[in-house]
């Protein structure tokens, strides 16, 4: 149960480095859009028809996704909100992180690859991550949500809860568990994962009684993805990092 925790707050955390504006959303993909928009509000509601054993629809739980997806999401974390946008092209993902005046963090991912760069749009020096899916593979972290849902279901009987829901008019399957951090504080999750698009749409990390970060997703986009954004900027000096070296 706690390292489902871990790679959990490890998954989220990563998808929540990605935030840019909906107008340069539309600049990257083609115009002919098969767009999901998500209601400002969401409410889930229960699907009380064809309700499955629990560990029976843990194993329902997929992360094969469409081969283009660019997903708006918005994530209050202690306090801070902001605007998040994924695009994940076959074993590709970009992340976009806005900080106005610092800039805009972006980071690929190529999965097959196994390389991560990290830069700050505009500035000459970066970090380019090698073996990461080692490193991942040793350390129980993933830089995508394959290990969470690898985990969900070896942790099926492990006091996990699960039900069919209905989230914005979309099938989810409604995911709750519970563990004892090093410091002893309650720490519950939830997420509203959807099999449609492997993603969570939706998810709340609570401790203590206190939700300290959320994701709601405003939008998810099927359209085609240009390959050049995962071609990483050529004008930037980056510094390599071997991933597996840290575990040794």
């Amino acid at each position: 149960m706690k390292k489902l925790l871990l790679v959990f707050i490890i998954v989220l955390t990563l998808t929540a480095c990605s935030s840019t504006t909906s107008e340069e959303t539309a600049a990257t993909v083609t115009e002919d859009s098969s767009e999901m928009e998500v209601e400002e509000t969401s409410d889930a509601q229960v699907i009380e028809d064809n309700q499955e054993d629990e560990s029976d629809l843990l194993m329902e739980v997929t992360n094969k996704r469409p081969d283009n997806l660019t997903v708006v999401s918005t994530t209050n974390s202690f306090g801070n909100q902001s605007q998040m946008i994924t695009y994940y092209n076959g074993a590709n993902i970009r992340y976009e992180t806005d900080y106005g005046d610092m800039g805009k963090n972006i980071v690929i991912y190529l999965g097959d690859e196994s390389i991560v760069y990290s830069y700050i749009e505009g500035q000459q020096d970066g970090t380019m991550m090698i073996n990461v899916e080692s490193y991942g593979e040793e350390a129980g972290l993933m830089v995508d949500t394959d290990e969470l849902v690898s985990l969900v279901k070896e942790e099926a009987n492990d006091g996990v809860i699960a039900r069919k829901e209905s989230l914005d008019g979309r099938e989810v399957i409604y995911i709750e568990t519970t563990s004892i951090d090093d410091d002893m504080s309650e720490v519950l999750i939830r997420m509203w994962y959807s099999n449609d698009y492997a993603l969570p749409l939706k998810y709340e990390i609570e401790v203590d009684g206190e939700v300290m970060m959320d994701l709601n997703t405003d939008s998810v986009d099927e359209s085609k993805i240009d390959p050049a954004m995962f071609i990483p900027a050529s004008d930037v000096n980056f510094t390599e990092v071997d991933m597996s070296s840290m575990m040794e």
